[in-house]
Parts: C-alpha cells; sequence; structure tokens
C-alpha cells in the first residue's frame, strides 16, 4: 500500500508511542531490516530507509544480515572429535583411491598440485 503524500505531523497518542518504542529494540529494528533485504525484488524502494551503518556489518551468503548479538559457533570446541580429513591415517590403498578421484576430479596436475598444497 503506498500513501499519495504523508502529514507534516502525526498527532502524539498512546497507541502512536507504544508503536514507536517498539522499534527501540536493536532486534527488532534488524528483523526488519533483515525482511528487506531478503525480499529486495520487492522491497528495494525501501533500502533508503535503512541506516549506512547496517549495511557496513558482516554479511553471510546464508544469511545477509546476521543478527548484530549473533557469534560464530564454528570454534575449536565445535570442530572437536572430528576427522581430520588431512591425517595420514588412511591405508595405501585408500590413499590411492582417493588419488585417482582427485585426478578425475582436476584433470589437470599443476592445478591439482596447487589445491593439494
Amino acid at each position: 500500500m503506498a500513501f499519495p503524500s504523508l502529514p507534516s505531523s502525526l498527532p502524539i497518542t498512546e497507541k502512536r508511542l507504544a508503536f514507536l518504542s517498539m522499534f527501540e529494540n536493536v532486534n527488532l529494528q534488524y528483523s526488519v531490516y533483515r525482511h528487506i533485504l531478503v525480499l529486495e525484488t520487492s522491497y528495494k524502494s525501501l533500502f533508503s530507509f535503512i541506516p549506512r551503518k547496517i549495511f557496513e556489518g558482516k554479511a553471510l551468503a546464508c544469511d545477509p544480515l546476521p543478527p548484530p548479538a549473533s557469534i560464530n559457533y564454528y570454534d575449536q570446541n565445535y570442530f572437536q572429535g572430528l576427522e581430520d580429513v588431512y591425517t595420514e591415517r588412511r591405508g595405501r590403498r585408500q590413499r590411492a583411491v582417493n588419488q585417482r578421484a582427485l585426478e578425475d576430479l582436476l584433470p589437470d596436475p599443476i592445478f591439482r598440485q596447487q589445491f593439494q598444497v
């Protein structure tokens, strides 16, 4: 819905003040900004209302605007107990199978060597 024009001032009512106080919550602000960014094609005209500092923050491919209080869960404890795929505990036969698979995926020996390094 678009309004042809907006009044120059709005009456100060309890309902309006309660509505505005909701948006003092930073998490709610980020939620609104995130929805606008995700639905970019439909709401691109609203980008100009998002504060510039929001666009300067970090972004992830899976979430264009992570919550400001988010933390990275992918630390050493997250990977604790997982086998390192680069360890040499595999047998000679398994290493040969892996090498052939890698050669199939990357036929260029120079690029394959660079990739392995």
